[in-house]
């Protein structure tokens, strides 16, 4: 694997750098958008700047950098900060800066924004030309009949005694539907009804704008600067590479803290914000909205755990700001995994923190019915479970970039394909592709059905990002799983055992290419190697009190 010695010559010189191709460079596609458009022979040159792990070590300093900032920050400002996170942005645009910083060294040219340009000091910052990075932000839905709709959301929790109770004088407003929140509601008996977090939102910010949150804008001038300072202080860049990251990061910080400090200043006068409020998942940002400014009232904010994968996290940086922060109650399915999350908690310091409890099981991390196989064939049927493509943005656990990712999964899925097994491709049914990733198509059968619908004919679950809802249902289930294991996730202590016991993990590293590469005896050893049964039982208890 870390071998000069590659399968393509001409590629790599005997030192293990790119040959160069002309003075530029040899050409590579930067992005999602970039590698749809370029031609099909992209691959058989494609070699990346900086290697997979260092991509998520940036992400991971910088989620740890805007948390010290957090700590070190006081009301109100520090509710701007909690609503005006730049953190996406920020991180595509580091490593983008790191990937740029290292091309010409390795003879490399990265084709794609406008960004590149300036980052490679061709070009100024040019702020009526915003940065291409972008946010990535479920798509705005008006839903049909929205009294109806609320009224049968409420009723998914209430009995038909409690539901007027619930919808004359609830106990707390539901502003996003989650299925541990609904099973908990339920569980309690709580009244509580269902208003959702968009047009409550709206409502509330309708009338005259308000005064700033903060006593002059030198004040708020002076929390950005701190800000792009905080974020931008990445200490595997240059000096000048630093100062070119903060020209295009200076205006997005800029844009998000002022329209957070107006939302929050028109919230905090609204008559019409709940003084209870229970939600999913913190980061939905008009639920982050409206819970952060009833929680400056005094009021309560109850939140809900989603997908599994903050119990399973190391890392307590992005829990601490994500959730706990701005919650005053964090439920999680069970008390157990409530417990593996407490450092999380300890990270805010002075900080206020949610309490963390923990429910009686979360139903859609239940593989149902399909959790025990009833036969085994004699050719294992195999699910590939891809993760999503979020273009020029990075998420935290941190995604390797794009075009990296496809790269791998076309030789992942040729690599198993040549296994004596049947296999077929689950792709993430969100990201800029919503779940057709036409590139890959003739490589194996896409399956379009949810993957709890599909795990029923499946023997292997392989997955390649822990960071997956997935990952927490096939472990409630008995069907090995093979966890391809890029260390964008490290697992906490309390789970990292029984992660081992229940999982084959088998790691992928970075080749001299720097492509994603996987040891293929050790690959095809998990998959049709081993019992065709694992004992899901801790992972049942853990995520459905089973």
């Amino acid at each position: 694997m870390g071998s000069a010695k590659l399968d393509r010559p001409g590629v790599l010189s005997a030192s293990g750098s790119p040959a160069v191709a002309g003075a530029g460079g040899e050409a590579v596609p930067f992005g999602l958008a970039e590698a749809l458009r370029a031609p099909a022979t992209w691959r058989a040159r494609f070699a990346w700047p900086i290697a997979a792990q260092t991509v998520f070590d940036l992400a991971t300093r910088l989620l740890s950098r805007s948390v010290d900032l957090l700590i070190a920050t006081a009301e109100p400002a520090r509710s701007v900060l909690l609503l005006g996170r730049s953190f996406n942005r920020a991180a595509a645009l580091i490593e983008a800066a790191a990937a740029v910083e290292a091309e010409r060294a390795l003879g490399l040219r990265l084709e794609g924004p406008r960004d590149l340009a300036v980052l490679r000091g061709e070009r100024e910052t040019d702020e009526r030309a915003p940065s291409d990075t972008m946010l990535m932000a479920p798509p705005a839905r008006k839903a049909r009949f929205p009294r109806l709709r609320r009224i049968a959301r409420t009723k998914s929790w209430t009995p038909w005694w409690r539901m007027p109770r619930a919808l004359l004088r609830p106990e707390a407003i539901v502003v996003s539907h989650n299925r541990l929140l609904v099973s908990d509601a339920a569980r309690q008996g709580a009244a509580v009804r269902y208003v959702p977090a968009d047009p409550m939102l709206a409502d509330c910010l309708g009338g005259a704008p308000a005064a700033s949150l903060f006593a002059s804008p030198e004040a708020r001038a002076a929390l950005v600067a701190r800000t792009v300072e905080a974020l931008s202080d990445e200490p595997l860049l240059g000096r000048e590479m630093r100062a070119r990251v903060k020209s295009l990061l200076a205006p997005i910080v800029a844009a998000d803290l002022a329209a957070a400090d107006s939302v929050l200043a028109r919230l905090d006068r609204s008559p019409g914000l709940p003084g209870s409020i229970w939600s999913g998942s913190g980061g939905f940002y008009p639920a982050r909205a409206l819970g952060l400014a009833a929680m400056r009232r005094g009021g309560r904010v109850r939140r809900y755990d989603h997908g599994g994968t903050a119990s399973l996290m190391a890392d307590v940086n992005f829990l601490a700001q994500q959730e706990l922060a701005v919650s005053t109650e964090l439920v999680m399915p069970t008390a157990r995994a409530g417990a593996a999350i407490a450092g999380a908690a300890r990270r805010l310091g002075t900080v206020p923190a949610a309490a963390i409890s923990g429910s009686s099981g979360d139903p859609s991390l239940d593989p149902g019915r399909a959790w025990r196989r009833s036969s085994v064939p004699s050719r294992r049927r195999v699910i590939y479970v891809a993760s999503a493509y979020y273009g020029f943005s990075q998420t935290f656990p941190p995604f390797p970039p794009s075009v990296v990712y496809i790269d791998w999964q076309h030789r992942l899925l040729e690599a198993l394909a040549r296994l004596p097994i049947e296999l077929h491709h689950k792709p993430h049914p969100g990201g800029l592709l919503r779940g057709n990733p036409r590139m890959l198509a003739h490589l194996a059968p896409i399956l379009t059905r949810r993957f709890e619908d599909e795990l029923g004919g499946a023997d292997v679950v392989v997955i390649d990002i822990a960071a997956t809802t997935t990952l927490a249902i096939a472990m409630c289930s008995d069907r090995p799983v093979v966890l391809l294991d890029m260390g964008c996730m490290p697992f906490n202590e309390p789970v990292r055992a029984e992660i081992v016991r229940r999982c084959r993990i088998v790691p992928v590293v970075s080749d001299a290419r720097n492509r994603l590469a996987v040891d293929a005896q050790a690959l095809g050893e998990a998959v049709c190697g081993g019992p065709d049964r694992a004992d899901p039982s801790f992972f049942r208890e853990f995520f459905l009190g089973a």
